[in-house]
């Protein structure tokens, strides 16, 4: 008599408590992390995990915030066992590097349920992974465009030749992809602190309205008041928000003697603003405080055996002489206001931070100067660290060869200009004929003694051909010179706009040779059916100037030539390269 037993695994749906519209798509019997046995869920909403015989579920995770899903195998009591790990989006989430991690146990149907359940989850998650990227998209489109706007909004010449060229005769896309060093400087930028600004707090003027007198506070300003009066910051922590408000704190110190006490005032003003004010100064105790005094910075690496006395003044033919309006009773009355001077130039110099990027991070209580007036300063080095500093440079330098060291890269800091030709226009150069005269006569002095040693030379084919060039060839002379007309400024806007078009083009033309790739040959056909239109609208147009009788419009004409002549050498090139092409 032989007796089968036939199992059969059935899973009623496990009830748990369902949000509005939900339905239940799958379940399956799995553990998570490393608790007992239960259920998971899949919904058209979320999935959830729920103990045996629980009606609550111990977690919920929305479709929203799911991130990563992987899959493994692992053992599990003594069987391979199909995993899933789920990691979560969320940035406020304290589980987000922590992935939920679920075991399928059911020992039939355990490869059915994990397939299933994986292939659903995917589906659920797709659509909002793809807006996601949508959004990612977006905002970099738009940051990238705002990028772009600004830089046009700044630089003059850009915007002459974006508005010239784009979109009719070059892409959005070529022309900025030949300016990514601008994109590169800008990105840069963004990371770069700005420093303290070195106006005094005495020029914050008030905007005066009728009997109402209204102050402007950035945080900025409001973090120059701390660094430069400690006083005001610590009566700020002891009363905002505890006793006052912090608006109603800023309006006592603006209407405080020691807010007023840098403008010139008699006494009496003082007793009057004491006596009509309604509430009690919390500002007294700051003026009893010596904030004029310059704060004191530890040098370090003193050479102490150097004689600083040697630089005193030994002689009465050197030195500065002294002052003589400058009495005592004058330094007495302005010795506080030069060290306040003093105080404020060390201040900016020292430049302090207005924020950290580990204060951002953390939840800041009401009331709280961290986001505002930044860190406290680093604690000092012990005498064992020091001595350790002290070392670490000799022993490196008996340890490190020179010769086996990879070029270290500066790390320089872009400057910010929004207009060059202003930067460079600020550079002047030598004007007055006696500077220079007097310049060549020294020049001559410096070579009175000089004595040629002809077996040491060592000359330059091309230089020597280029010095020939110019002795032949002079570029102009004087009386040239002087026929030459000075342009007025609608006719210069006009030649910097051809130049800055015609120099954009052959950017590009140039740019691509060598051609190596078929999108390069491709640009090239259509640059130089570009230029040479360009070529004729700009050799026509030439003619007209220099035919004409105004005298600014020949001299329009003349520099012309240059362009000109530089797009026919570019369109000469095209035509060699062409022939070879075809040979």
């Amino acid at each position: 008599l032989s007796i089968t037993f036939i199992f059969f695994n059935l899973m009623t749906d496990v009830e748990f408590e369902k949000e509005t519209g939900e339905q239940i798509v799958k379940q399956c019997r799995t553990t998570f992390q490393d608790q007992k046995s239960g259920y998971l869920h899949i919904t058209n909403m979320r999935i959830l995990w729920t103990k045996p015989a629980v009606r609550k579920a111990d977690f919920s995770l929305p479709f929203s915030v799911i991130d990563a899903i992987k899959t493994k195998k692992e053992e599990y009591e003594g069987q391979k066992t199909p995993v899933l790990a789920v990691t979560l989006a969320s940035k406020e989430n304290e589980r987000k590097k922590t992935p939920f991690i679920f075991r399928f146990i059911d020992p039939v149907t355990k490869e059915q349920d994990f397939e299933g359940f994986h292939a659903l989850l995917l589906q659920s998650v797709k659509p909002y992974r793809e807006q996601k990227k949508k959004k990612k998209l977006e905002a970099s489109q738009l940051h990238v465009s705002k990028q772009r706007a600004d830089l046009l909004a700044r630089n003059e010449d850009l915007r002459i030749v974006y508005s010239k060229l784009v979109p009719g005769t070059l892409s959005e896309e070529e022309f900025w992809k030949s300016r990514s060093d601008l994109i590169a400087k800008e990105n840069s930028l963004q990371n770069q602190r700005i420093g303290m600004s070195t106006a005094m707090l005495t020029t914050l003027k008030p905007i005066v309205e009728t009997n109402k007198h209204i102050y402007r506070l950035t945080p900025q300003i409001i973090h120059q008041i701390f660094v430069e009066y400690p006083a005001v910051r610590d009566i700020y922590e002891a009363e905002v928000p505890h006793n006052i408000s912090e608006k109603e704190f800023w309006e006592r110190y603006f209407q405080s003697n020691y807010f007023h006490r840098i403008r010139e005032q008699s006494l009496s003003t003082r007793i009057h603003r004491r006596s009509t004010t309604s509430f009690e100064d919390i500002f007294l105790n700051c003026e009893s405080v010596p904030e004029d005094l310059v704060p004191k910075v530890k040098l370090s690496d003193v050479d102490h055996s150097i004689d600083l006395t040697y630089e005193e003044d030994r002689s009465e033919h050197y030195g500065a002489p002294v002052d003589s309006t400058m009495g005592i009773e004058v330094l007495d009355r302005s010795i506080s206001t030069i060290r306040r001077f003093n105080r404020h130039s060390a201040l900016v110099l020292e430049n302090p931070p207005t924020s950290t990027p580990a204060e951002t991070t953390k939840k800041k209580s009401k009331g709280s100067l961290a986001h505002i007036v930044g860190a406290k300063r680093p604690r000092e080095l012990t005498e064992d660290e020091k001595n350790k500093r002290r070392l670490l440079p000799s022993l490196q330098e008996q340890t490190l060869l020179e010769d086996l060291k990879e070029t270290e890269k500066l790390d320089t800091v872009p400057l910010r200009i929004a207009d060059q030709r202003r930067y460079f226009q600020s550079n002047t150069s030598l004007s007055n004929s006696m500077e220079i005269s007097g310049g060549n006569s020294a020049f001559s002095e410096s070579l009175a003694d000089w004595e040629p040693k002809l077996d040491q030379c060592n000359i330059d084919e091309g230089l020597s051909f280029q010095v020939l060039d110019a002795i032949i060839n002079p570029p102009q002379s004087k009386e040239d010179k002087k026929n030459e007309v000075e342009l007025n400024g609608a006719i210069q806007s006009k030649l910097r706009a051809d130049f800055l078009e015609a120099n954009e083009l052959l950017r590009h033309f140039w740019g691509c040779f060598p051609v190596s790739t078929r999108r390069k040959q491709k640009k090239l056909r259509r640059l130089e059916q570009i230029l040479d239109a360009y070529r004729q609208s700009l050799d026509q147009k030439r003619n007209e100037l220099v035919r004409s009788t105004n005298d600014q419009d020949k001299q329009y004409g003349k520099y012309l030539y240059p362009i000109y002549n530089s797009v026919c050498t570019a369109l000469r090139h095209y035509e060699d390269h062409k022939a070879k092409l075809e040979q």
